[in-house]
């Protein structure tokens, strides 16, 4: 016999507000264009640096007083999670001193709040929530973005009211009421020609990442069409060769699994296995000619070059300029990195990496332990995609890998998806 614990309502309804904020402050984070605006940079940089630390605490409280019976344990795994994480940054710190202020401002405080109340005191239900409550907003911005994509960028009924310089391209670039942007444009395939969908963020790849994590994570986890439909709409309105490779992997895998179920379908397996290796093999090479291709390829060399100068801790975080050196000449001063994995590689070295490789490995491995090819798909597509994509240090990234890191582990308590109702067994 179940009933509804009424005087829970007002907590979990805070509690649900809270992870809003903070999943906002982390997208924000995650290359919004107003931290590469100088009109908005500093009172914005101030203001999630500040709260995301503050609200991040917060939380990690209120879910230890929302789980009385094993507040003991909670606090227990809390205490190891920050001891931990603090020697190993600590040690890091000691090793690589460059920049160590801001590593400790930018990265360190916030992983180190986030890792604590992700891993040490939210259990699979709650991580899951935070998701959901990451995938619904990702889904607003989807909806207005492609609305002034289609209206303005496309058809051109409505104009931008505005301008603002961006740091991140070094142009000033038309802004619709400060919501919506327009950094890029592109000549697709010979299909296209025009502005591309980079929403609210520096450009049209960020916010592709953005609508890629929250169709990825709707279409395992949650599974709503209307949302998934948004979402892949968006996804090709920004048309970015590496998500629009990630969802052709993602959903050929369904297909061939479908049809392998059916003795009469699986006739058609090899055909369309051939025909997606011939499409994401067309898209990649007419991607790498491209100048934007080749950057991509001297951003890996350049950075491999850079890290065998410190291999093991790395040359420091924010470091660029070592990078200089061995950058071609041709690149007429693009000198932005475009992905992430070797960017830590050489700013903090193997030692570093290492913090992002154990959960991306323990995702693997549990996947492969519980025999489930769907999971080991999907950690596959989220490690790919975020290795070209320039999300370093975000924090987006840190809570992905804990959410994918613990994503086998049981329950402590069962919820409903619903924030603000808790099913209490009755005693």
């Amino acid at each position: 016999m179940y009933h509804y614990n009424y005087r829970s309502k007002l907590s979990n309804c805070f509690y649900v507000i809270l992870m809003y904020f903070l999943c906002c402050l982390i997208i924000i984070q995650c290359r919004g264009m107003w931290l590469s605006s100088p009109k908005y940079y500093k009172p914005v940089y101030c203001f999630v640096n500040k709260y995301v630390v503050i609200v991040g605490i917060v939380l990690s409280f209120v879910c230890l007083i929302r789980d009385k019976a094993i507040i003991m344990n909670k606090i227990n795994r809390a205490i190891v999670a920050f001891f931990l994480l603090s020697v190993y940054f600590g040690v890091f710190i000691y090793n690589n001193g460059y920049n160590s202020q801001l590593f400790l401002t930018e990265f360190v405080k916030p992983t180190v709040v986030l890792a604590v109340l992700f891993i040490a005191l939210m259990d699979k239900n709650d991580r899951e929530k935070f998701i959901l409550c990451y995938i619904n907003i990702i889904f607003i911005v989807a909806i207005i973005s492609l609305t002034f994509w289609l209206l303005g960028s496309v058809c051109n009924y409505i104009t931008a009211n505005d301008e603002i310089y961006s740091r991140w391209s070094g142009e000033v670039i038309p802004s619709y009421y400060n919501i919506y942007f327009e950094p890029q444009k592109i000549s697709f395939l010979g299909i296209y020609k025009g502005v591309r969908n980079s929403a609210c963020f520096t450009e049209a790849p960020m916010s592709a990442y953005h609508f890629f994590l929250a169709a990825l994570f709707n279409k395992k986890i949650f599974k709503c069409n209307i949302k998934q439909i948004v979402l892949l709409l968006a996804i090709l309105s920004t048309f970015s060769t590496t998500c629009i490779i990630g969802v052709l992997f993602v959903y050929t895998f369904d297909v061939i699994k479908k049809c392998y179920k059916n003795n009469y379908l699986r006739i058609i397996i090899p055909i369309l296995a051939i025909v997606s290796v011939v499409v994401i093999i067309k898209l990649l090479s007419k991607r790498l000619a491209t100048l934007s291709g080749n950057v991509r390829i001297d951003d890996i060399k350049a950075c491999l070059l850079a890290w065998k100068d410190r291999p093991i801790w790395g040359n420091g975080y924010g470091n660029g300029e070592v990078l200089l050196k061995y950058i071609a000449e041709w690149r007429n001063g693009n000198y932005g990195s475009s992905n992430s994995y070797f960017v830590i590689l050489s700013q903090g070295g193997i030692y570093l990496l290492f913090l992002y490789f154990v959960f991306f490995v323990k995702a693997l491995v549990q996947s492969v332990f519980n025999k489930s090819l769907d999971y080991i798909v999907f950690v596959i597509t989220l490690f790919g995609v975020t290795m070209v994509t320039v999300v370093s240090y975000q924090w987006l990234l840190m809570v992905v890998l804990f959410e994918i890191g613990f994503m086998f582990n049981k329950t402590e308590r069962c919820y409903r998806i619903n924030f603000f109702r808790r099913e209490m067994k009755l005693e």
